[in-house]
């Protein structure tokens, strides 16, 4: 199984396997996620402060160590109570809105090194939160972002 020293303190040694424990392989499935502020966003501090109306964000994957043969599963968290979806683009993406967001798919086989088609979201702000929109990718690889967002309806 490999040496686990400086992976911490396990019961045994079948939790630290499950748990993880970071080896080259696991970099070489990690991609790269960016999330790109867009229309009616206003960016300070790293946070995204929104004031009313609709506005749209870009996420973009991309970093795949190999060509990929998997779909892009990607999973978008949002605080439902506060935004309603009121847009979604991109080339070859697939979503449905779930419970806490979006759970989207793009079955674009990806080489080395590429990216998948971007993925712009509109939303409706319809309440106030301060909270964060968080993206997690799966399947052809892994990966996350998330920012914290302020939202404010009030005039």
């Amino acid at each position: 199984m490999g040496d686990l020293r400086g992976c911490g303190t396990a019961v045994a040694a079948v939790l630290v396997f499950v748990a993880g424990c970071g080896t080259a392989a696991d970099a070489a499935d990690q991609l790269e996620v960016e999330m790109v502020p867009g229309k009616g966003v206003l960016e300070s501090d790293g946070k995204w402060r929104l004031h009313g109306g609709v506005f749209t964000f870009v996420t973009t994957v991309g970093g795949p160590a190999s060509k990929t043969s998997e779909p892009l599963v990607l999973r978008l968290s949002m605080p439902m109570d506060a935004v309603d979806i009121a847009s979604i683009t991109g080339d070859q993406w697939q979503c449905d809105e779930v419970e806490d967001g979006l759970a989207c798919r793009n079955a674009n086989v990806v080489e080395a090194g590429g990216t998948w088609p971007a993925l712009t979201v509109g939303v409706r702000q319809n309440g106030y939160a301060q909270d964060t929109f968080d993206v997690v990718v799966s399947g052809a690889g892994e990966g996350s972002a998330g920012v914290p967002v302020f939202l404010d309806s009030s005039v």
